[in-house]
């Protein structure tokens, strides 16, 4: 039972992260349907509210699924870590993991962010924000971190049963 509730755990975080990046990749589409506007010599894009959303609603879900996989996947982890001096090899997998994604999390969630507020009726920010993608690179982001989220799960359920099995 345990493995099929980890599995189906796995499973969840993928999905929500994929949805998050394909509504990353959906709000990128539709800022680059918007209209430019002149301003001096830069053409910016003129805000999308629907890109705006969606751009938060993506932010919302990556945020979902990193709380899941921490909860689940850290939060065990550090109540069946022996106090040791040595780590197992496994161990050290799961904290260089456990960085990475965090820094796959902050990246994808900051662009995710930053083309929100871009976005955002009222609020401007200078014309080249537009320009880079953030809304598709943070969608992207939402893909690899999935594969690093269920790394993490499968790398610190293994680490706390080989900490069980000394005890």
């Amino acid at each position: 039972m345990e493995r099929t509730g980890g599995m189906l755990l796995c499973i969840l975080i993928v999905l929500i992260d994929i949805v998050a990046g394909l509504i990353g990749i959906q709000a990128q589409i539709i800022q680059n349907k918007s209209t430019h506007l002149r301003k001096l010599v830069f053409g910016c894009k003129e805000p999308v509210h629907q890109a705006f959303i969606l751009g938060v609603t993506a932010a919302v879900l990556l945020t979902l699924a990193h709380g899941i996989a921490i909860v689940f996947g850290g939060c065990p982890f550090v109540f069946f870590m022996d106090k040791s001096k040595r780590s197992s090899r496994n161990k050290k997998m799961v904290f260089v993991v456990l960085i990475l994604s965090w820094f796959i999390f902050l990246g994808g969630l900051v662009m995710l962010i930053i083309a929100a507020i871009d976005n955002s009726p009222g609020t401007r920010l200078p014309c080249r924000i537009s320009q880079l993608h953030f809304l598709s690179n943070g969608g992207i982001l939402c893909f690899i971190h999935g594969a690093f989220c269920v790394a993490y799960y499968v790398l610190a359920t293994a680490s706390m049963e080989e900490t069980e099995r000394k005890n």
